[in-house]
């Protein structure tokens, strides 16, 4: 510092006019202060117009519309139920599996308005029950109340699953033993398990993947009776077609990569799958070769099916029951050669 130096130089900055002085801020600071501005406060010294809105704004807009927009007037479009683009992840595939293809329809979850398939295969099982009760009551004088306990013999050998009856060209017996029942115990039984898986299957692969599902694992578990089964015996039941259902989950599951203990779903099914085996080794005149047919029918079906579930070309669609039904045919004609 010299003896020239200036007090206000730091402040002034050295230049000249109004930005001289006071901080360089010149005139500003010169000039009388102003009253300052009133600030809305929450509690005392609230401002009375601090909720209204400012009035530059047009009066519709500061207040809900009182007659309809043109946006109110134009119908809206529904709203879809899945995300066409991305479909949910189902109980198969969890964290870090498979995504199925886009643009397609969900696999699981999808919003289901019915199971129309699993209820008609519930209603025509009963009605064919009611009917065998019947013909027992009129045509040999059953009583009801034990022709609906205990179906006659006599009409169940009518339709029943006789290989000895099959070898002689009764192939239909092979479709028709699937919806006939011994017994009350029998048919509330498998209508039951119907009930369950069906809904989930169907629910899964769509009616018509079910439905051929349901009666290519009944006609695979009447094949294998052929095989394994006793020439003269007669069989009935939907069990070999409910076996197949189980079949067809752990077949899509293997396909999908999913199958794993892990699974809660999986290790459920595999549960119920050793009891009901278990069982039918357990208690007397149940054939578990009929089952176990039905169970490898079924287990084939869903893993060729896997990979066309989420499509909507009917080729897909037709492939994997082409298959399956031409190796079942390929069984029985091989079976009526060497009988």
């Amino acid at each position: 510092m010299g003896p020239r130096h200036r007090g206000d130089a730091r402040d002034g900055r050295g230049h000249k006019g109004a930005g001289r002085g006071y901080g360089g801020q010149g005139e500003a600071l010169r000039r009388p202060p102003q009253a300052e501005r009133p600030v809305a406060l929450r509690g005392r010294g609230h401002r009375g117009d601090a909720a209204k809105p400012p009035a530059h704004v047009r009066p519709d807009v500061r207040r809900r519309r009182t007659r309809p927009g043109l946006r109110d007037r134009l119908p809206r479009r529904p709203r879809p139920g899945v995300h066409a683009r991305w479909p949910p992840a189902g109980p198969f595939e969890g964290p870090g599996r498979r995504r199925g293809a886009r643009g397609k329809a969900a696999l699981i979850g999808q919003r289901n308005p019915g199971l129309p398939v699993t209820y008609g295969l519930i209603t025509a099982c009963t009605l064919v029950y009611l009917g065998v009760a019947y013909l027992g009551a009129s045509a040999y004088a059953i009583p009801w109340n034990v022709a609906l306990v205990v179906q006659p013999g006599d009409i169940l050998e009518q339709g029943a699953l006789v290989p000895a009856l099959v070898a002689d060209g009764q192939a239909w017996r092979l479709v028709s033993s699937v919806f006939l029942h011994s017994g009350f115990v029998h048919l509330a039984l498998n209508m039951l398990s119907l009930y369950f898986l069906g809904s989930f299957v169907e629910a899964s692969f769509g009616r018509g993947r079910f439905l051929a599902l349901y009666l290519l694992s009944g006609l695979s578990g009447g094949i294998a009776y052929l095989y394994f089964g006793g020439f003269a015996e007669p069989a009935v039941g939907a069990s070999g077609a409910i076996f197949g259902l189980l079949g067809g989950i752990l077949g899509y599951s293997i396909r999908r990569g999913t199958f794993s203990w892990r699974n809660p779903i999986i290790r459920q099914l595999l549960i119920l799958l050793a009891i009901n085996l278990y069982i039918g080794l357990s208690i007397p005149n149940i054939s578990n070769t009929a089952h176990m047919g039905g169970l490898a029918g079924g287990l084939l079906f869903g893993f060729l099916v896997a990979p066309t579930v989420y499509s909507r070309k009917t080729a897909k669609a037709i492939t994997p029951i082409a298959v399956v039904l031409g190796l079942e045919i390929l069984l029985l004609v091989a079976w009526y050669v060497f009988v």
